[in-house]
């Protein structure tokens, strides 16, 4: 992206050749988000432009874009979420009141988790158009591992989907994961931090936490 705007693209294929959209390039990009075969850029006037596959161009009013695989997810100003390319996901409660989105490839598919204003938390998978109700309130917080999600709720303690060996499965050790203030995600698992200033985590990140566990015992604040 250059200081007024344009881009410029150069390499093979998945998005280097960006000539088919070079007219809606010349200015006004603010962000340009990389997915598995191509590229999506978000101007400053809310429209988007995706190159070399089109889905989604018509999408206006969004200001932050998320992308897992070859699937992305758009927010609007009002919340609304808007999603490229395959189906649009079923529900009404993804037409207002969104916060953030979260990313994972959930189950090996590309998943996206929004968080709500109400405190819910909604999953869909990229290109479909079934939704799930993952909490129902009081969610403060959503992230994502490579393959899992986590909600933080209010109170500190974890929500948690997806597979075990990415932090999906936070049923063990459940005393543990509680008074959480601080939910961080990582590559194979997550992170907490605790009121106290100690770390839990749990996923694959258990076995490099303990090398270091007794020096995260408290005072942790970040």
């Amino acid at each position: 992206i250059k200081s007024g705007g344009s881009v410029v693209t150069w390499g093979g294929g998945r998005g280097g050749d960006s000539s088919s959209v070079s007219g809606s390039l010349k200015s006004g990009v603010v962000s340009i988000t990389p997915g598995n075969h191509g590229f999506t850029a978000l101007k400053s006037d809310g429209s988007i432009v995706a190159w070399p596959n089109m889905a989604g161009s018509s999408a206006s009013g969004i200001v932050s874009i998320y992308v897992t695989g070859n699937y992305y997810a758009g927010l609007n100003s009002n919340g609304a979420v808007v999603t490229w390319p395959g189906k649009q996901p079923n529900s009404a409660s993804l037409t207002s009141g969104v916060t953030s989105i979260a990313t994972s490839r959930k189950g090996g598919e590309g998943a996206f988790a929004a968080l709500k204003t109400d405190g819910s938390v909604l999953t869909w998978v990229g290109g479909k158009s079934d939704v799930k109700l993952l909490v129902s309130k009081d969610a403060i917080d959503v992230q994502a591992s490579n393959c899992a999600i986590a909600v933080l709720l209010k109170g500190g303690k974890i929500k948690t989907d997806g597979d075990a060996s990415c932090g999906g499965d936070s049923s063990k050790p459940t005393s543990a994961l509680s008074d959480i203030v601080v939910l961080v995600p990582m590559r194979t698992g997550f992170a907490g931090i605790k009121s106290d200033g100690s770390v839990v985590t749990w996923g694959k990140t258990v076995s490099a936490f303990n090398s270091v566990s007794s020096s995260l015992s408290g005072g942790v604040v970040a």
